[in-house]
């Protein structure tokens, strides 16, 4: 299936689908509570009110700082 947008970010590709969102991050990357910020913000506009799943596609060694997801009060 072809992605309906892609978006590339310094830190990320991003593929959106009628439902679904696949996220590549690149190499090295320590996602943190800014880039959940980005995430949101896309994701949000994107979507709208419609339900989606989000895939993160792991090919590239990253980290996550877990406390972004309590600072940001969102599990994606």
């Amino acid at each position: 299936m072809t992605a309906v947008k892609v978006i590339v970010l310094d830190f990320a590709k991003i593929e959106f689908f009628e439902n679904y969102v696949v996220t590549h991050v690149n190499e090295d990357i320590v996602l943190d509570m800014g880039h959940f910020e980005v995430y949101k913000e896309l994701f949000t506009t994107y979507y709208e009110n419609r339900p989606y799943v989000y895939i993160s596609n792991r090919a590239n060694s990253y980290n996550v700082n877990p406390m972004a997801y309590i600072q940001n009060n969102v599990l994606i």
